[in-house]
């Protein structure tokens, strides 16, 4: 199945959401079409290895962690899940004020300590969901993987996409994460064609 959306996004745009609210929640975010102007491209330039990332609320407030373990849910379900909501996040992002799941306010719902820095340290060179600097294509429903769908703790999910044409495919390895409160599942490595975040 492929999810009901199309559409085109760059790196400018993504840096330029990441470095804005990484640097100050406060700041207005730009424009999804917006042209980068000095300001901006400074901002996503320098070496930031020591970004900290901006509080991040595990939740929206209105409950538990939704990716917490249950006893009513199967645990590759809820990391399905997890997968498709940053998808859908992202989709929603590009032509709202609604922060992506890559924005520092927002990331740790679903990614590990360490994914949230590197994304808040302004290095990303590359789209996390896409593997390309830029993307014109589709991305197919968050598939459990057939050969090891969970393995000694860590659960693996693949999204099949194309992107200008060419199919590839996203590989998300999702565990508990024990250094948060109930130890919810968090993203904590995509690998793409050739090469993965941390």
């Amino acid at each position: 199945m492929t999810m009901p959306y199309r559409l085109t996004i760059s790196m400018a745009a993504l840096a330029l959401g990441l470095a804005a609210s990484a640097c100050d929640a406060e700041a207005p975010r730009p424009a999804p079409d917006a042209a980068p102007d000095a300001a901006s491209a400074a901002l996503v330039a320098p070496n930031r290895q020591d970004a900290q990332p901006a509080a991040c609320p595990a939740t929206d407030g209105s409950g538990p962690d939704p990716y917490a373990p249950s006893p009513d849910r199967d645990p590759v379900s809820q990391a399905q899940d997890l997968v498709r909501e940053v998808y859908e996040r992202q989709f929603q992002s590009e032509n709202s004020s609604l922060p992506s799941a890559f924005d520092s306010s927002t990331a740790c719902r679903y990614f590990t300590d360490d994914i949230v820095r590197w994304l808040a340290s302004g290095e990303v060179d590359a789209h996390p969901l896409y593997g390309a600097q830029d993307f014109d294509g589709a991305v197919g429903d968050p598939t459990p993987d057939a050969d090891h769908p969970m393995l000694r703790g860590m659960i693996t999910i693949n999204v099949d996409f194309t992107n200008f044409g060419q199919p590839q495919r996203a590989v998300f390895h999702i565990r508990a994460d024990a250094d948060k409160p109930d130890a919810p599942l968090r993203i904590f490595r995509v690998e793409h064609d050739g090469w993965s975040y941390l």
